[in-house]
């Protein structure tokens, strides 16, 4: 028994979106440290420098904590708009969690498995990114970020695909090391 033919309708033409029109664009940065965990420079600091690159946000993301948040940082300075989540430093893996709350509720995710913290970050109306996932050890430098191995978990909402950071770390030499705290412009 044969199918009778059907008339297909043809597609109908796209058209943008209402909101196309309304788009705009904005240049920022995330994933940035400061004083408050493993950064060297404090807030005032980063307004300065992003003002003067021409960035109109910021992401704060200090290791498991917002002290920037409950310190008040959060919000328009100077032009830049300045947004504090933290990133998650558990063993399994970084990541990021934006849309959190004040209080001790991030040191405690550190110590819990991916698909846990993750879970609680969304529960909780946050976001999570999966930050550095390919991770770098490098011990004469006393750094040991593991590789992001949780990849069947659907429960994170995005992923950091370049960190400076660790691209400098991973092709750096203890010669290179001190010419670039020699001339720092010439790395960047």
């Amino acid at each position: 028994m044969t199918q009778p033919e059907t008339e297909t309708e043809p597609k109908p033409e796209r058209k943008a979106s209402e909101h196309a029109t309304k788009l705009a664009e904005y240049v920022g940065v995330v994933h940035v440290h400061t004083k408050y965990s493993d950064g060297v420079v404090d807030m005032d600091s980063v307004i300065d420098s992003a003002r003067d690159a021409g960035l109109d946000f910021v992401v704060i993301t200090d290791h498991n904590c917002v002290t920037a948040l409950e310190a008040g940082w959060q919000g328009w300075h100077d032009g830049v708009l300045i947004i504090v989540g933290a990133e998650i430093s558990a063993r399994a893996g970084h990541c990021i969690a934006l849309n959190v709350e004040k209080g001790g509720n991030i040191k405690r995710l550190r110590k819990k498995a991916p698909a846990e913290f993750l879970g609680i970050i969304a529960r909780n109306g946050g976001y999570s990114f999966i930050a550095h996932p390919r991770g770098n050890v490098r011990r004469e430098f006393n750094i040991n970020v593991k590789s992001w191995n949780d990849w069947d978990l659907e429960t994170f909402d995005g992923i950091e695909i370049w960190s400076y950071m660790h691209d400098w770390v991973r092709n750096i030499t203890l010669t290179s090391f001190f010419e670039a705290a020699r001339n720092p412009g010439d790395f960047i």
